[in-house]
Formats: C-alpha cells, sequence, structure tokens
C-alpha cells in the first residue's frame, strides 16, 4: 500500500511539460505528442530554415535541439538565433535544460559557444559532443 501511494503521489506531482504556443509572423509550428514524448517542429514561413524540439516523458528535466538547420543563402539575418531562443523559451518555462549534440571544433560549435552552451558529454564514436545549457 505504502508503495502504491508514493507512486500515485509522484504520478500526480509529475506535470507534463508546458509549451506555450510559438506565435510569430515568422514560424509556422507544428506539435506532436507521441508514445515515448513530445516533438515540435518550428519552420521558417517561406522553408528556409528548420529546427525540432523534443523531450521524452519519462524526463522531463531536459529538452533537446536537434536538426536546426538554415539555407545558406539566408543565413546572417538572425533566423537560426530565433528558432534558438523559441527552443531556449520552451526548456526555461518548464526548468529544464536545453540540450544539442554537434560536431566538436565546428564553426557551429563555436556559434552554440557563444550562445551560452557548455560542454556537456563527449560521443566516444565519433566527434560529436553533448552541449548542455542549464535552466
Amino acid at each position: 500500500m505504502k508503495n502504491f501511494i508514493k507512486r500515485t503521489i509522484d504520478h500526480i506531482r509529475r506535470k507534463p511539460l508546458l509549451v506555450k504556443p510559438v506565435v510569430s509572423h515568422r514560424f509556422i509550428k507544428h506539435q506532436d505528442k507521441t508514445d515515448w514524448g513530445v516533438s515540435i517542429h518550428m519552420i521558417e514561413k517561406s522553408g528556409r530554415a528548420y529546427a525540432r524540439t523534443y523531450w521524452y516523458d519519462d524526463d522531463e528535466t531536459v529538452v533537446i535541439l536537434e536538426g536546426l538547420h538554415v539555407d545558406k543563402e539566408a543565413r546572417g539575418n538572425g533566423i537560426a538565433s530565433k528558432l534558438l531562443e523559441l527552443h531556449i523559451q520552451i526548456a526555461k518555462d518548464n526548468h529544464a535544460s536545453s540540450q544539442l549534440k554537434v560536431k566538436e571544433g565546428t564553426w557551429v560549435y563555436e556559434w552554440y559557444k557563444r550562445k551560452g552552451y557548455k560542454d556537456f558529454v563527449k560521443c566516444k564514436e565519433s566527434n560529436d559532443i553533448w552541449m548542455i545549457l542549464l535552466p
């Protein structure tokens, strides 16, 4: 009985992550709830940029950024910064860390460092590294 009560209390305390609507004249958002978690796709209206934010139901302390990409001819206009800002806001609203994986030593890696991300876990099999931004 004691374990049942503890599991029930833990379940009640565990609230689903809050996702405020991404309101912007510049981006389209699609949110998908799956059996493993939530995935949010953010696309620049002209189709020149994309990013995916997701988290797993069993670890809502981490919000992951994946696939942030801006077409080469559209770079330098703040599109990537805005997509990253939207992702970080979702993480902050939920008191979760933001994590992402990049190739260490690339210009993208340096860009994320300038945005406040820190090295977190180096992948053994590749030159990839997980970076983290704490809430």
